[in-house]
């Protein structure tokens, strides 16, 4: 996944170009600062495997990491992610550390 790629890379500039614009908006906002630093200070795992599962329902995925769970949306220029570093809770959505409106 290009996403925990750039992460593991710590090239924050890719990082900030693969978020869908309202997660990369919740996140600079949410961190009062540029995506790159914002991304550098959340819990994400970098480099968190191959997809285990993918599950896709029309224009949106989950993506089932060995490290992460990922959600990604379809826009016009390509798959981008609207949440990650996310964790199940019973019962409950998904906790997420990167999320978007």
């Amino acid at each position: 996944m290009a996403f925990e790629g750039a992460l593991a890379a710590e090239d924050y500039a890719l990082a900030c170009t693969l978020p869908a614009p309202g997660t990369r908006e919740e996140l600079e906002d949410g961190e009062n600062e540029p995506c790159g630093a914002a991304l550098e200070g959340r819990d994400l795992t970098a480099d968190a495997g191959t997809p285990d599962r993918t599950q896709v329902y029309g224009r949106q995925a989950l993506l089932r990491l060995p490290g992460d769970v990922l959600f990604l949306s379809q826009f016009a220029d390509g798959w981008k992610v609207t949440a990650a570093g996310c964790a199940p809770r019973a019962g409950e959505p998904y906790r997420c550390s990167v999320k978007g409106g």
